[in-house]
């Protein structure tokens, strides 16, 4: 399972977006995706490729596509999860508007508040204090 790192929610208008960024949100999310599938059905999120290392993949960082996925997937975990209300999700485009510190503030604290959500339900799911099915071992 994905590591959780604690996001970024504090995004002001005058911070750069970097690679340690980007990674940050995606293993956020991934982290996500497999935790909401231990309390929902299985479901598939958008690939959002590996992390990017600092100097040879600056070039790919900046792929509106990725950006759409990050949009997508935080979207299709909320919606198989708690159907909280984010605001509206972003659509970007190529040569258009780069993501904004209201967007990344957004996202970062969206992630934020599924993940408790998901975490504390995992904490009140109720446990049986035996084994089901194991009437073989009782004697009567």
């Amino acid at each position: 399972m994905a590591d959780w790192i604690t996001p970024k929610t504090d995004w002001a208008s005058s911070d750069a977006f970097n690679i340690e960024d980007y990674n940050r949100i995606r293993n956020n999310l991934t982290c996500l995706h497999e935790l909401a599938e231990t309390i929902t059905l299985p479901f598939s999120i958008e690939d959002m490729g590996e992390d990017y290392e600092e100097e040879t993949d600056e070039d790919k960082m900046w792929d509106v596509s990725i950006f759409n996925a990050i949009e997508d997937n935080l979207d299709t975990i909320n919606e198989h999860t708690f159907n909280f209300d984010f605001g509206l999700k972003t659509t970007f485009y190529a040569n258009g508007v780069f993501i904004r510190y209201t967007e990344l503030n957004r996202i970062e604290s969206a992630s934020l508040q599924m993940y408790e959500a998901i975490v504390n339900h995992v904490k009140t799911i109720p446990v049986l204090p035996f084994v089901l099915g194991q009437y073989r071992l009782l004697r009567a």
